[in-house]
């Protein structure tokens, strides 16, 4: 557990000051840093990945597809221009000022429109989904459901993105 759960922070401080004769004490930060709790859940992450590999990646490209091949129909069938990219369980959604190599990440965000960029991510956001940089990383948590969920937000945030 933490040091600090041990001994108090003026100890710890004392120990930690390089100039007061512990010149190999070296200082870092971090949320989980040295936790062995978070270490423990980490590899035990990593080996029930390694385990379900066979399964698991080929499922999440298949969830990624889905989400990619769904959010481009509905930006179609409400004639907005947008521009969705993404390999296996990664996606993300462009809002192209002008036509783009999809495969270009600078074209795509030096030609953003990010007027329009900022009220999908918004209104997303309002609806209960929150989308990094347009878009995000699908994981088994990701169910039926919350993808239905995700698709109904966005179909309404298409709507009200119509130009």
């Amino acid at each position: 557990f933490p040091l600090g759960a041990v001994v108090g922070p003026k100890e710890i401080m004392a120990i930690s000051d390089g100039t007061k004769g512990h010149p190999r004490v070296l200082m870092g930060g971090g949320t989980f840093s040295c936790y062995p709790l978070s270490m423990a859940a980490g590899l035990k992450a990593l080996g029930y990945l390694e385990e379900n590999a066979s399964w698991l990646y080929p499922l999440l490209g298949e969830l990624g597809e889905k989400v990619r091949s769904l959010t481009r129909h509905l930006f179609s069938v409400h004639g907005v221009k947008a521009q969705v990219t993404g390999v296996e369980s990664l996606f993300m959604v462009h809002f192209p000022l002008k036509e783009v190599d999809p495969k270009d990440p600078a074209a795509l965000a030096q030609n953003e429109d990010q007027e329009r960029y900022e009220l999908y991510r918004l209104s997303l956001l309002n609806k209960g989904i929150f989308v990094v940089h347009g878009g995000g990383a699908l994981s088994l948590a990701h169910d039926e459901k919350v993808l239905e969920e995700y698709l109904q937000a966005l179909s309404q945030v298409v709507q009200e993105i119509v130009p």
